[in-house]
C-alpha cells in the first residue's frame, strides 16, 4: 500500500512538473498531427485523460500518444521520452503488458519489457522511459504501443496519461548515427 501511495505522489509530481515545463510545444489532439513538419521545440508534451479499454492481444498504438519530431539538416539529436499515467484492468488483477516508444511505427529497443507488476489490484502508476538517438536529420513521428500474450484477451484502460519528450542536440560529427530498417522513411 505504501508503494502505491509513494508512486501516486511521484506520479503527480511528475505530471505538475509536465505541466510547467509544457510551454515550449503542447499537442491536445490529432489535429496538429498535420503539419509536414515536425516540431522543433526542445519540449514537447501530449495528455489525455481516460481512454476506454482495448485489447492488447496484439500490439496496439495508444490513441493520440503521438508527436512529429525534425532533427535539422546538420545535426543530430538526441532525445529523452517518457510515457507515465495511471492503468486499471476492467477484467481482474493486472497481467503483463509491454509499453513500447516506436519511431514511425517501429518499437525502439528495450523493447518489449513489463510495465508494472504482475497481478496487482488495480490502479497502477506506470512510468516508461526511453533514450533515443542520437536522430540523423529528417522528419520522425514518434508514438506509444502497447501489447501483451498473443493469446491473452483481456482489456488494459488508460486513466490518463503523459507523454514528453525533451531534445538534446548534438553536433553532427559523421559518427553513428540511429537509422531506421530499409523500407521505412524518415523524409
Amino acid at each position: 500500500m505504501r508503494r502505491l501511495f509513494v508512486g501516486l505522489v511521484a506520479l503527480i509530481a511528475f505530471c505538475a512538473l509536465g505541466g510547467f515545463v509544457a510551454g515550449a510545444v503542447m499537442k491536445t489532439g490529432a489535429a496538429a498531427t498535420g503539419s509536414a513538419d515536425g516540431s522543433l521545440a526542445s519540449v514537447v508534451v501530449v495528455r489525455s485523460d481516460q481512454q476506454p479499454p482495448i485489447d492488447v492481444s496484439t500490439p496496439v498504438a495508444v490513441d493520440k500518444a503521438t508527436f512529429r519530431l525534425t532533427v535539422p539538416r546538420g545535426r543530430r539529436d538526441l532525445f529523452d521520452v517518457r510515457f507515465s499515467g495511471a492503468v486499471s484492468f476492467p477484467n481482474g488483477a493486472s497481467f503483463p503488458v509491454a509499453i513500447d516508444v516506436t519511431i514511425d511505427g517501429i518499437a525502439m529497443p528495450p523493447a518489449s519489457l513489463p510495465a508494472w507488476p504482475n497481478n496487482v489490484a488495480p490502479p497502477i502508476p506506470f512510468q516508461v522511459e526511453r533514450a533515443l538517438g542520437p536522430l540523423a536529420s529528417g522528419t520522425y513521428d514518434i508514438g506509444i504501443q502497447l501489447h501483451a500474450n498473443l493469446n491473452d484477451h483481456r482489456s488494459v484502460q488508460l486513466l490518463g496519461w503523459t507523454l514528453l519528450a525533451q531534445r538534446m542536440p548534438q553536433k553532427d560529427t559523421g559518427g553513428p548515427a540511429t537509422t531506421l530498417p530499409s523500407g521505412t522513411s524518415n523524409a
